[in-house]
């Protein structure tokens, strides 16, 4: 019978959330200072999610916080960091921007130079179209692939295709196209920027923490992190100048300035918050990832915070497009 009871005690789940001290110790591997680690690590993160987080707060191996998943209840009430209903949004938007990016082909698909014309295109929207499909199956499956297929396949479709364009668009100065033929290009390029900062915003973090997960890439982390929240202070300007340079009848600048504006509104919270936007803009699993790689390489009494005050100009700047979007729009 007492048998038949520790066979039972160690096969009941462990709610790592939930557990105090004593009961985390039932755990194999977990002693009383892992526990309190545990503990405290909930304290600080609100709970504990996967194995990288038991990995983060215990210092185990990747390995060896898998071997005690089967032990464990993962289960927790806390709020998830990927909130599904903005991430929708920003989606949609992006979708739509690549459909009508798939409507500025060239009608004269064969003859040069609309074919290499329809071909940067074509090969810049597959890729905003693969780093799409990634996000959203992120948002299906709750965590992210740990490999970086998808993500490189996105930006050498996308680079390709950038390649593709600028060549065609420096060989104007070398060989006199049809008026309506420029105009498009100019169009068509100022429409690609768009989408380039679209793909940077959106899917800068997941791609720079899969590139530089790896040993000794940490410090590339830091400054892609420090990259991103600048961008995204300066990412406003680029709609503000087209909405008053430009004068789009499709109003394509004004929907991209309410795309803009929303984003900076979502990375401005979380740095107000005093948390990187790159953070706050990665799935739970990524976040997860990225505090395992940055706190068990010697760093974990470094505080991972950022400018509250950049947040504040990011929240700003997003009232001041929203209103200048929507002036225009009223006015057309």
């Amino acid at each position: 019978l007492t048998l038949y009871k520790s066979k039972e005690v160690a096969s009941s789940l462990i709610s790592i959330n939930e557990a105090t001290i004593g009961e985390l110790q039932q755990l194999d591997g977990i002693g009383p200072k892992r526990s309190t680690y545990i503990v405290d690590f909930r304290n600080r993160v609100d709970s504990i999610r996967n194995t990288f987080d038991l990995a983060t707060a215990t210092g185990l191996s990747i390995k060896a916080a898998e071997r005690l998943s089967p032990r464990i209840d993962w289960k927790t009430d806390a709020k998830q960091p990927f909130v599904l209903w903005p991430a929708g949004l920003v989606i949609l938007a992006s979708l739509w921007f690549v459909v009508r990016g798939f409507q500025q082909l060239a009608t004269e698909p064969i003859l040069p130079p609309y074919s290499y014309y329809n071909l940067s295109l074509c090969l810049i929207l597959l890729g905003g179209l693969a780093a799409i499909g990634d996000i959203a199956v992120t948002m299906i499956r709750g965590h992210s692939h740990q490999f970086i297929r998808v993500p490189i396949l996105s930006a050498c479709l996308s680079i390709a295709g950038f390649s593709v364009l600028i060549l065609l668009s420096l060989s104007t100065v070398l060989v006199t196209y049809p008026t309506a033929f420029q105009n498009t290009l100019g169009s068509t390029i100022q429409f690609i920027s768009y989408c380039g900062l679209m793909f940077w915003l959106i899917y800068g973090p997941a791609f720079c923490l899969r590139l530089f997960i790896e040993d000794g890439g940490q410090g590339k982390l830091d400054s892609s992190k420090c990259l991103y929240d600048i961008s995204l202070v300066l990412a406003p300007f680029l709609p503000l100048y087209h909405l008053y340079v430009n004068n789009d009848p499709n109003w394509m600048t004004e929907m991209f300035a309410f795309w803009c504006a929303f984003i900076v509104t979502l990375g401005g919270r979380d740095l107000v918050r005093g948390r990187s936007a790159f953070i706050g803009t990665l799935s739970e699993i990524d976040q997860s990832r990225f505090r395992f790689a940055y706190f068990t390489r010697g760093r974990r009494d470094k505080k991972n915070e950022s400018p509250k005050t950049l947040g504040w100009v990011c929240l700003g700047e997003a009232v001041t497009l929203l209103a200048i979007a929507a002036a225009r729009i009223t006015l057309l």
